[in-house]
């Protein structure tokens, strides 16, 4: 089935409340060979979205080839995205998700325009209102390990309809806890992807995590 650029922002939306695991995969470089491993590896574990962060060598090359292989299996996003031409690049590459590590009101709009998910990287409960008030329709708790899960906590009294993602210091262990205190997913970094080549360590990690998040609904 094709999907409509309007219709990017619900998939990846749904994906990623479903899965309540977003990986991402921050590597100093990465072929489209290797990207198209892990991106297999990842779904095949019971992953359902992934994210590709632009200071990796070849991410967006990297976003294409795993929109090829998911299917409709998984979505696909592009990760520390900092400007509306880098939003556009990613749009064309296929992603399906726009996360940054910042609120930048400038990338959520085009995020928005594109018919993407905007997920942008917030702290205070200022940023996050900013967040949400730009059209972000998740907010990625950055970073969530400093704080941890009683900050979590402590934002949601005030912000209990906001859809946060923690990430940032998170692990494997940690899942559960964030998604017990009321995050909608959690989003893991070099916790989960650590390399392109122990593919069968990513494997246990990632299955590890998707066990944990389903305990903890």
């Amino acid at each position: 089935m094709t999907v409509r650029p309007a219709e990017r922002a619900d998939q990846a939306e749904r994906a990623i409340r479903a899965g309540r695991i977003v990986a991402i995969v921050r590597l100093p470089r990465l072929s489209e060979v290797a990207a198209t491993a892990i991106t297999e590896t990842l779904v095949s574990s019971g992953v359902t979205a992934m994210e590709f962060t632009l200071t990796t060598e070849n991410a967006l090359r990297a976003v294409t080839a795993a929109r090829a292989v998911v299917g409709e299996r998984a979505v696909i996003g592009a990760g520390t995205v900092l400007s509306v031409r880098e939003v556009e690049e990613a749009a064309d590459a296929g992603a399906q998700f726009i996360v940054s590590p910042d609120v930048n009101v400038d990338v959520i709009e085009a995020t928005v325009r594109r018919g993407m998910l905007s997920l942008p990287g917030a702290f205070t409960a200022t940023e996050v209102r900013r967040a949400v008030e730009a059209g972000a329709a998740m907010v990625k708790l950055f970073p969530a390990g400093p704080g941890g899960v009683e900050y979590l906590k402590a934002l949601r009294g005030p912000l209990p309809e906001v859809a946060f993602v923690p990430t940032g210091g998170i692990d494997v262990t940690s899942v559960a806890d964030f998604l017990g205190a009321g995050a909608v997913a959690v989003a893991l970094g070099s916790g989960l992807v650590s390399s392109a080549e122990d593919l069968s360590g990513l494997a246990d990690r990632a299955r590890r995590a998707v066990e944990s998040a389903g305990g903890a609904r």
